[in-house]
C-alpha cells in the first residue's frame, strides 16, 4: 500500500536532522557499501544480522567494515529489529530513503499505543508492507525486509501519453524520419528574437524574449533528460524481467534435458541387446537405432517364444520424441505379455492392437509388421500392420530385394478390432530379412526430394556377400550423406537377420 501526499511531506521534514547528524553519514556511508560490494553479484537476497553482539552478514561478521556503523546498529536495535534483509537490486539512494522513513517514524515505531501510530506505521508493519521509494518495505516481529519493487516515473507517463496522442510516431524509424524537422523548428527560436528586435529594435523586449528562451531551453534540457532516464530506467526493468524469465526458461529447459537423458537411456534398456538376441548360433543379426530426438518412436525386439522359435516385433510409431517413446514401452510390456501366454502371430497382432487402441490418444497409432521364424522348419511367418516400406528377403543367390506385401493388415491402435492373416514363407542359409522405418526412405535431400523405395533397393541389390553388420552400417552411412545439409525429419531404425 502507497501513502497519501501529506504523509510523504512529514517523512522528509521529519527526516532532515539526518543530513546534519553522524548517523546520516553513516547511513549514506553503509548505502555506497550496499551498492558497490554487498549486492554487487546481484544474485542473492543480503541478510545482515542486527544483535548487542555486533552485526554479521549471512552469519559472517568477518572483512566487513560494520564497526564503522555502530550508530547505526544501534538505531536499528532500538526499533526492534534483529534482522535487515535487503534486494540485491536496490541502489544507495533507496536504502538511504528507506532508513531516512524509519527515522522519520521512530516515534511512532517505537510506541505500542495504537492511538500514536500514524499511516506509515501501520502500513510498515501490515502483511504487504508500505510502497515507498520503489521499494516494498516491511517490519515484522524484528525482521526488516526491503524488497525493490518498479515504479513508473511521472515522465514514463509522458513518454506513455506522446505515444498514445502522436500516432504517427510509434516506431523508431517515424523518429528518426521527424528529428530534423523538428530540431529544425527549435532552432527557428532564437532567430524568432532576432526578428522581433529588428523589427521593434527593442532592447527591453530583447531581454524578455531572451529570458523567456532561455527558461524554455533550460526545462526543454530538463525535460530530455528526465525522460530518456526514465526511459533508461524502464528498459533496465525489462531487461531484468527478460533476464528472471530467461533464467527461468533455462532451468526449465535444463529440466526438460535431463529428464530427456533419463528417457534416452530407459529406451535404449527397452531396445534388446544385440549380443543377446535369439539363436545367435543360427541367426546373424546387425541393428541401428538413430531417433530424431534424444528418444524415438522407432522399437524393435526379438525373443524366444515357449515353443523355442524366435518371435520379431518391428514397429514405427505415430509421431516422434517423448509421446512416441511411451507408446514404445507399452509395445514392449505388451509383447513381454504375450510372449508368456505363448500365443500366436493373430494373438500377438489382437492384443497389441487393443492395448494400443485402449491406452494411446485417438490420434497414436503404430506401424508393425511381427513375425515368427521356426529355426527347425526354416520358415518365416509375418504379418505387416500398415508398415511402409516392407520388409524386404533377399535371397543368397541372387540378392534381388524382394518386398513381403503377401499378409497385410490395418495400422495398430486406429479401430478397436484388427483382423488378420499370416504368411508364411521358406528360408535358405544365406536368406537375409531386412527391416527398415520410413525414417529411411522419407529422408530428404537439399532439394527436396526423398530418398525413396527404389533407392533403398538399388543399395540392398548391391549388398549380395556383404557382411550383415556392414550392410546395415552402409546404409545408414548413404543416407546420412544423402540428407547432408538437411534436418533429421523422423526416426531411423534397422534391423536386419541372416540365416547361417
Amino acid at each position: 500500500m502507497t501513502m497519501v501526499g501529506w504523509d510523504i511531506v512529514r517523512i522528509r521534514l521529519g527526516a532532515l536532522p539526518l543530513r546534519f547528524s553522524l548517523l546520516g553519514s553513516e547511513i549514506n556511508a553503509f548505502a555506497s557499501w550496499f551498492e558497490d560490494g554487498a549486492s554487487s553479484d546481484r544474485l542473492k537476497t543480503v541478510r545482515i544480522r542486527v544483535d548487542d553482539d555486533g552485526p554479521t552478514i549471512d552469519g559472517d561478521a568477518r572483512s566487513l567494515p560494520f564497526g564503522r556503523w555502530n550508530r547505526l546498529w544501534s538505531f536499528l536495535i532500538d526499533l526492534g529489529v534483529r534482522e535487515f534483509e535487503l534486494d540485491p537490486r536496490l541502489e544507495s539512494n533507496q536504502v538511504v530513503d528507506v532508513l531516512a522513513l524509519l527515522f522519520a517514524e521512530r516515534r511512532a515505531l517505537r510506541s505500542r499505543r495504537s492511538r500514536r501510530e500514524t499511516r506509515p506505521a501501520k502500513l510498515l508493519r501490515s502483511e504487504n508492507g508500505l510502497a515507498f521509494a520503489c521499494t516494498m518495505t516491511r517490519l515484522d516481529s524484528g525482521r526488516l525486509t526491503v524488497s525493490y519493487s518498479y515504479c513508473m516515473t511521472r515522465f514514463s507517463h509522458l513518454v506513455r501519453w506522446f505515444k498514445e496522442r502522436q500516432t504517427h510516431l510509434r516506431d523508431h524509424r517515424s523518429l528518426f524520419r521527424a528529428a530534423p524537422r523538428y530540431a529544425v523548428l527549435v532552432g527557428l527560436g532564437p532567430m524568432a528574437v532576432f526578428l522581433l528586435y529588428t523589427v521593434h529594435e527593442s532592447w527591453w523586449l530583447l531581454l524578455v524574449t531572451s529570458l523567456l528562451g532561455s527558461v524554455f531551453l533550460c526545462a526543454a534540457t530538463y525535460l530530455f533528460f528526465m525522460t530518456v532516464g526514465s526511459v533508461e530506467y524502464d528498459n533496465e526493468e525489462q531487461a531484468h524481467t527478460l533476464k528472471q524469465a530467461y533464467g527461468q526458461l533455462k532451468q526449465n529447459a535444463d529440466r526438460i534435458r535431463s529428464d530427456m537423458d533419463r528417457a534416452r537411456v530407459v529406451q535404449q534398456r527397452l531396445l534388446p541387446d544385440l549380443r543377446t538376441l535369439p539363436l545367435a548360433d543360427r541367426l546373424d543379426w546387425a541393428a541401428s537405432f538413430v531417433p530424431q530426438e534424444e528418444v524415438g518412436g522407432d522399437y524393435f525386439d526379438a525373443s524366444l517364444t515357449s515353443q523355442g522359435d524366435m518371435a520379431v516385433v518391428f514397429a514405427d510409431v505415430s509421431g516422434h520424441g517423448l509421446g512416441a517413446a511411451l507408446v514404445t514401452a507399452i509395445m514392449k510390456t505388451t509383447f513381454e505379455s504375450w510372449l508368456e501366454q505363448s500365443g500366436d502371430l493373430v494373438g500377438l497382432v489382437g492384443l497389441l492392437n487393443q492395448r494400443l487402441f485402449s491406452l494411446t490418444p485417438d490420434q497414436s497409432f503404430a506401424a508393425v509388421t511381427v513375425g515368427i521364424y521356426d529355426a527347425l522348419e526354416r520358415t518365416f511367418s509375418y504379418c505387416n500392420c500398415g508398415h511402409s516400406p516392407y520388409p524386404y528377403l533377399m535371397s543368397k543367390g541372387t540378392g534381388t530385394p524382394c518386398p513381403l506385401d503377401a499378409a497385410q493388415a490395418l495400422i495398430l491402435g486406429a479401430v478397436p478390432e484388427v483382423q488378420s492373416r499370416p504368411a508364411t514363407l521358406h528360408l535358405q542359409r544365406g536368406d537375409t530379412l531386412f527391416f527398415s522405418t520410413d525414417g529411411i526412405t522419407e529422408a530428404e535431400n537439399d532439394q527436396g526430394e526423398q530418398f525413396g523405395r527404389e533407392r533403398l533397393e538399388q543399395y540392398l541389390a548391391g549388398t549380395n556377400g556383404m557382411p550383415l553388420s556392414e550392410l546395415v552400417s552402409g546404409l545408414v552411412e548413404t543416407v546420412e550423406t544423402f540428407n547432408r545439409g538437411c534436418d533429421q525429419g523422423d526416426d531411423r531404425t534397422v534391423l536386419a537377420l541372416r540365416v547361417r
